[in-house]
């Protein structure tokens, strides 16, 4: 119908005549990572699945991806830094992250040392 296009077209010109900054925002937008903050988030997930199984308690429980990206990117108010998450990954991951805790291949597996 040639009054619906016109209104779509004369919505699509007042959109455009705004100031994007006075657009609505997403909050939960992607964080982008760099490749080593990338390779950072797939070690903390080995740890993390490890952690959990030891634990028997499923990993979402335990930590989310955003938790996991507020633990690359120094964040210390992510969930799985307080009480029993702390216990079973938190102290795991924070340790890791600075570098008292490696990965190392032992007897064809993968492992976490403290050193």
């Amino acid at each position: 119908n040639a009054d619906n296009a016109k209104a779509l077209i004369d919505a699509l010109e007042e959109a455009r005549a705004n100031d994007p900054d006075d657009f609505p925002r997403d909050d939960k937008r992607r964080t982008i990572l760099t490749p080593q903050q990338e390779a950072l988030m797939d070690v903390l997930k080995m740890l993390l699945k490890l952690k959990c199984e030891e634990a028997h308690v499923a990993t979402k429980l335990v930590a989310q991806k955003d938790d996991l990206v507020a633990l690359v990117m120094g964040n210390q108010d992510a969930a799985c830094l307080h009480g029993w998450r702390y216990e079973i990954f938190g102290q795991y991951a924070t340790a890791f992250l600075d570098g008292k805790l490696v990965l190392k291949s032992h007897d064809n597996a993968l492992v976490f040392e403290e050193i």
